[in-house]
């Protein structure tokens, strides 16, 4: 007599096959990852931007390319690179979340209320300074508030 349970339910990995379930995994790994290692702002943000990579560090796209990281922890990543500002010694204007770079570390925060009239500004520059950043970054100031050249 056979006591053997039927275990002929469908696997998953035949179905779609192995290279789609790796895939799979792996995203929703690297999102759910995402979804807890970002700061709400920063989570906001990638609603509507494009994404590059859902692990994080996590790219996001601007109109000039896909350069900077967010969710890494500036304190020790400035311990580590010498060329980095200590957060210490930061601009005020560039804020930390928890430490970690954001995208409001460079850019206003996102309000419902303003962000089209500010993204509406931008039609003004050079005239003005980006209105959606968070400090002037006339002479590349924004950039060398973080990165020591």
């Amino acid at each position: 007599m056979n006591t053997s349970k039927n275990t002929s339910k469908i696997n998953p990995a035949k179905a779609i096959g192995t290279g789609s379930v790796l895939f799979l995994t792996l995203f929703f790994a690297a999102a759910l990852n995402a979804q807890t290692l970002l700061d709400p702002a920063s989570m906001e943000c990638i609603d509507c931007h494009s994404i590059v990579s859902m692990a994080v560090p996590t790219e996001v796209c601007h109109a000039g390319g896909c350069d900077h990281p967010i969710g890494v922890d500036y304190a020790l990543l400035s311990s580590q690179n010498p060329a980095l500002v200590k957060p210490a010694s930061l601009n005020q204007g560039v804020r930390l979340v928890g430490n970690k770079i954001s995208c409001v570390t460079c850019h206003v925060p996102y309000s419902i209320d303003d962000h089209e009239a500010l993204s509406r500004k931008r039609s003004l520059m050079p005239a003005i300074p980006d209105p959606m950043l968070s400090i002037d970054n006339t002479a590349s100031a924004l950039c060398s508030a973080c990165h020591a050249k």
